[in-house]
């Protein structure tokens, strides 16, 4: 029983194989009739295209699964324009601190902050200027600090 499945699912593999074969020499074949026409005869290569089938958007296979769905329209505006009317806005990113922890005490209190995407750690007081900023008010769970003439709190 085995071996009749086996000599069944060759025999589909061998067919199918000939069958995609045939399309592969069909297509290589009328490609090269029309790329060996001479010059000469345009009118000959034309009328040869005109009777090939029209190729659609889809193959017989299906859509290719790679292809953008939709056509993108690009809108050009013009960027003098466009320059004139929009003002650059600079973003002012937060300082790149985070508190480690904060030691509450009489005589002043303490952060420690930590310089992220890096170990640098600080021990800071009011009024220490570390990393571009300058220390304002530390509080239990925030400090508030000044980061290029601008105040933040990091938490």
């Amino acid at each position: 029983m085995r071996k009749k499945v086996v000599i069944l699912m060759v025999g589909i593999a061998v067919i199918v194989w000939g069958i995609n074969l045939y399309k592969i020499l069909h297509v290589v074949k009328e490609k090269d009739v029309i790329s060996t026409e001479t010059a000469d005869s345009t009118a000959m290569v034309q009328s040869r295209a005109d009777s090939l089938p029209k190729v659609s958007k889809f193959n017989e296979e299906g859509r290719d699964p790679f292809a953008p769905a939709v056509k993108k329209e690009i809108v050009s505006r013009p960027a003098a324009n466009a320059a004139q009317k929009m003002p650059v806005v600079e973003v002012l990113k937060p300082p790149p601190w985070k508190i480690e922890g904060i030691l509450m005490q009489d005589n002043g209190s303490v952060a420690i902050l930590r310089q992220m995407g890096t170990d640098r750690t600080e021990m800071v007081r009011v009024s220490d200027t570390v990393g571009g900023m300058t220390i304002l008010k530390i509080e239990r769970d925030k400090v508030n600090v000044l980061y290029k003439k601008k105040p933040f709190t990091i938490q």
